[in-house]
């Protein structure tokens, strides 16, 4: 019999490269000011975290 739990593992967000902020980049209009907005992928804190079912053998390697 198999066993497996649940367990979350962040990456680094592909859309803010891990800043958690994306810049814009100024124009003429607005003085070559740079702007940095929220990344909604990531919530602001630069990585995403998923939810993967690990099997309970990787359990007793990572607590070796």
């Amino acid at each position: 019999m198999s066993y497996k739990f649940t367990a979350k593992k962040s990456t680094k967000c592909k859309t803010c490269k891990g800043n958690g902020f994306l810049v814009i980049d100024g124009n003429k209009n607005t003085k070559n000011i740079d702007v940095e907005y929220y990344c909604l992928d990531c919530e602001g804190s630069g990585k995403i975290w998923k939810k993967v079912d690990l099997p309970l053998s990787s359990l007793q390697e990572l607590l070796k």
